[in-house]
């Protein structure tokens, strides 16, 4: 009995001290680690949780929200070629303290970015400055593939159940189901009010990267190949094929409520009235993707925009705003032309102590 005492008091102990002794580095350098947060997307929740931590902690007054997919993390690149240091980089040089908190993912959708307010909203973490991406494949029709939400599912269903249940069918048309096993059951209840299990992949993460730097083994977090585009062979042949060409479809978009894209945007502009809201449009390769140039193409274009000057919101469309040599294939880009984006980004979204 008095082992079992000490065993609930220890435990009790871990629960209470593991949040505060944890290290944030571990699964955000300057943007979340994405095979952490991939693998298991709760891990989210733990990486809000210790933001959240180092804003009060550190007194962190100033400091802008990102959101988006693979444009807006930056990928295939390092975080340090990422647009959350580039653009702290262009503030400092402006004579201001602003920190990037960059919360995008791959893969992201736009319900995906409407969730992530809400679990900022209940992580205390203010969504006052706000920058996020959107790309012009998500305005396309889905068919049904891919789901307004692709990550945060369970996440939208109990923070805006209505919501989630007007788009129900649809992810259950990309085979997501509510469903969960006995295991499932278990691993979610115990994960999500035990910080010792909550923590487990954190906790051998730290593991992982004290052993590698004992044996002076660098870190890198890149994503993939981040060579020019024209320095890789036959990748114009591989993005011409159904799959990456149905994302840049020419066809008339439906921008009324009845496209999940602007349903969620709606959305996304009401939880951001009155705050300070930039949306950037993602650049493409014109030399990869040459339909850019057609007059269906760019009528769609014109009706991103128009949607988007009837809201209290600033927007950036970078189509042609980016050199195409500065792009690793159709849509990313390589450092330098993060670089350039996030300077684009700060030059737009001033900060200045009176927009505080």
């Amino acid at each position: 009995m008095k082992a079992f005492k000490y065993l609930v008091l220890y435990l009790l102990i871990l629960q209470l001290m593991i949040p505060i002794v944890f290290s944030l580095d571990v699964a955000y350098n300057h943007r979340m680690e994405y095979p952490m947060v991939k693998n298991n997307t709760a891990n989210i929740d733990v990486i809000l949780d210790q933001i959240h931590r180092r804003i009060e902690h550190d007194n962190v007054r100033d400091y802008i929200i990102l959101l988006g997919d693979s444009v807006a993390y930056s990928g295939p690149g390092s975080s340090q070629q990422s647009i959350g240091p580039y653009l702290e980089q262009y503030y400092q040089e402006q004579g201001e303290v602003i920190t990037v908190f960059n919360l995008a993912m791959p893969a992201m959708q736009v319900g995906d970015i409407y969730t992530m307010l809400l679990k900022l909203d209940q992580h205390n973490i203010s969504t006052d400055r706000l920058i996020f991406n959107v790309i012009y494949a998500g305005f396309a029709e889905r068919q049904p593939d891919p789901p307004i939400v692709f990550w945060l599912q369970d996440d939208l269903s109990r923070l805006d159940h209505t919501a989630f249940e007007n788009i129900k069918p649809a992810l259950e048309a990309n085979q997501w189901t509510t469903e969960k096993n006995f295991p499932e059951k278990v691993n979610h209840l115990v994960t999500n009010n035990l910080t010792l299990f909550s923590y487990k992949d954190f906790i051998k993460a730290d593991v992982i990267h004290r052993i590698d730097a004992f044996h002076g083994i660098k870190r890198d977090d890149s994503l993939g190949d981040n060579r020019p585009w024209y320095e890789k062979e036959g990748l114009k042949e591989a993005l011409n094929t159904p799959a990456y060409q149905k994302g840049f479809s020419i066809n008339a978009f439906d921008m009324s409520k009845t496209n999940p894209q602007i349903c969620f945007l709606d959305k996304i502009a009401r939880h951001q009235e009155g705050k300070k809201a930039l949306v950037f449009l993602g650049p493409v390769n014109p030399e990869l993707m040459e339909q850019v140039n057609l007059p269906e193409y760019q009528d769609n274009l014109q009706q991103i925009q128009h949607y988007f000057s009837n809201d209290d919101w600033q927007y950036i469309d970078f189509h042609g705003q980016i050199d195409e040599n500065l792009f690793t294939d159709h849509v990313h880009l390589i450092a330098e032309g993060y670089q350039v984006l996030a300077r684009e980004l700060g030059e737009n979204f001033v900060i200045g102590a009176k927009n505080r």
